[in-house]
This record gives structure tokens, sequence and C-alpha cells, in this order.
């Protein structure tokens, strides 16, 4: 029963790697493309690539909190050597600032080709969605690597909360996000205060450009 769980715990992880370096590659396209036509192309792929993505991440989720806390669940444990391989701290990182900037470029495209005849009004649609997917990305990424370094040392403390699961780690996130405050979590590390820190001035800087495109749509400057 270990061993089965185990290779589809592999098959699962390996299958998320690709995924995700699928949207790192089609985002590093984006940032550096240039053509509209290709640009729109991009943004399709891109959204319905972590749409897909984003989907099988909320049904993972959503089916660990219908069955409940397994054995051990929530408590740290040593990592398996392909989960070191599959899963490093850096990339986990990595991925969500990655999105973050596709969702940044994506508005500036809107405003460079929102004049543009022939594919204007398409990406300006796609890519208000990328820079709403840039936006979940960012934040649900980094609640992953809030959950792994808190694996590491308990720099988190969540009330009423013994052993966090990866519900309280995106509800902390996504707050830390959208307010910048840390709500009723608190940091008790220097390392993990470091860490929201710059989750916070990634979050400032996101929202201000995409509000700032949103005005700049709209009022057509």
């Amino acid at each position: 029963m270990t061993t089965t769980a185990t290779r589809t715990g592999f098959a699962a992880l390996a299958l998320t790697r690709l995924v995700e370096l699928l949207i790192l590659l089609l985002g590093l396209f984006l940032i550096f493309g240039g053509d509209p036509e290709e640009d729109l192309g991009l943004l399709l792929l891109w959204d319905a690539a972590v749409l897909a993505y984003l989907a099988a991440g909320i049904r993972a989720v959503r089916r660990r909190a219908l069955r409940g806390p397994g054995p051990g669940e929530g408590v740290p444990r040593p990592r398996r050597r392909w989960e070191h391989v599959l899963r490093p701290r850096r990339f986990i990182l990595v991925f969500p600032v990655l999105a973050g900037f596709t969702g940044l470029s994506a508005a500036l495209l809107v405003l460079d080709f929102r004049d543009d005849a022939a594919v204007g009004s398409a990406i300006a649609g796609f890519g208000a969605l990328t820079m709403v997917l840039g936006w979940v990305l960012l934040h649900s990424g980094y609640a992953r690597s809030y959950r792994a370094r808190d694996e590491d040392e308990r720099g988190l403390e969540f009330p009423g909360t013994g052993h966090p699961t990866m519900p309280d780690y995106l509800y902390f996130s996504f707050v830390m996000g959208s307010t910048f405050a840390v709500s009723d979590v608190a940091v008790v590390t220097t390392r993990m205060r470091w860490h929201v820190m710059l989750h916070g001035i990634l979050a400032f800087f996101y929202n201000a450009v995409v509000l700032a495109t949103a005005i700049g749509v709209v009022t057509g400057g």
C-alpha cells in the first residue's frame, strides 16, 4: 500500500512539474515576445494551461479537505530523495514569481496593442484573464512556499490549528496578497518575516500595475 501510494505521489508530482515547466516556458515566450498575433496565441495557450493546472489543484485540495487529514498530515517529515529532485525549494518560489511577471507582461500587452484593429480587443480580453490568473498563481504558489518552509521550521502559528494544512496556507497567502497584512496568523521567525515581506512587496507592485492598466484602458491614456 505504501509502495503504491509512493508511486502515485511520484507520478503526480512529476506530471505537476512538467505542466509547471510548460507554463514557465510559455510565460517566458510571452514576456520576450513582440508580434501581436504570436502574443495572442501565447496568451491563449498560457491561459488554457493555467486553468487546467488550477482546476487540478483545486480538486486535489478539495478532495483532501473533504477526506479530512490523514495520519501524519500537517506534521513535518523528512522528504524523500525524489521529492528533493522534483520539488526543489527554489523552484517552488520561482514558479509563482515568474507567473506574476507573466501577468504584468500581459498588462503591458493590453496597453501596447489596445488600438490594434486586428487583435486589440482579443488581447485586451485574454490579457485581462492572464492578469487574474497570474495573480492567483502568484499567491497560490506562495502558499506552497509557506508550507514548504514551515516543514523546515515552524515560522507561522495559526490560532487553534496545531498542524496546518494547505487550506490554512492558502488563506494566509491570499489574505496577505489582498490586504498586505498577516491577519490572525503570527509570523514567529526572522526568515519567515523576510519571506512574508518580499511577498507583500511583490503583491503591492502587482496590484498597482494591474490597477494602472485598468485605469489606462478605461481612460484611453
